[in-house]
């Protein structure tokens, strides 16, 4: 498997779980500790039970919002080493349940090699444009 389609893999188990609510689905899919850093909070979990209480916040914030889906355009994985990979996806729209879009986000992610499984080790939120 390459590192790109394990990515994709990564990826579409992490946005189909982000979409399902399935909040334990996506802890799985980091490493411990992992790194989520958002524009106005950095949290380095020490393991997936601290991360799974971030991410139990979540619901409730997207339903206040009508969140219905994310859509991810497309994505790149440019690999560093034999374990780790920058990932840059682009074109990722929150969408509302009337179809409107919500926002549009951008963020970065380090995939590293966990055992048998490329994981996310470290999700950072982005400015929108921020390759520009």
């Amino acid at each position: 498997m390459t590192v790109q389609s394990e990515i994709e893999a990564v990826f579409a188990d992490c946005l189909r779980a982000w979409n399902g609510r399935d909040f334990a689905g996506v802890t799985t899919l980091f490493t411990e500790p992992g790194v989520h850093v958002l524009p106005t909070d950095v949290s380095c979990p020490p393991d997936h039970g601290a991360l799974a209480g971030l991410f139990a916040k979540v619901p409730t914030d997207l339903d206040a919002d009508e969140f219905d889906r994310t859509e991810i355009g497309t994505h790149t994985a440019s690999q560093c080493n034999d374990i780790i990979a920058l990932v840059d996806p682009k074109d990722v729209v929150r969408h509302r349940k009337d179809g409107r879009i919500m926002e549009r986000i951008d963020a970065a992610y380090v995939c590293i090699k966990d055992k048998d499984r490329s994981k996310q080790r470290a999700a950072i939120g982005c400015w929108p444009d921020w390759r520009n």
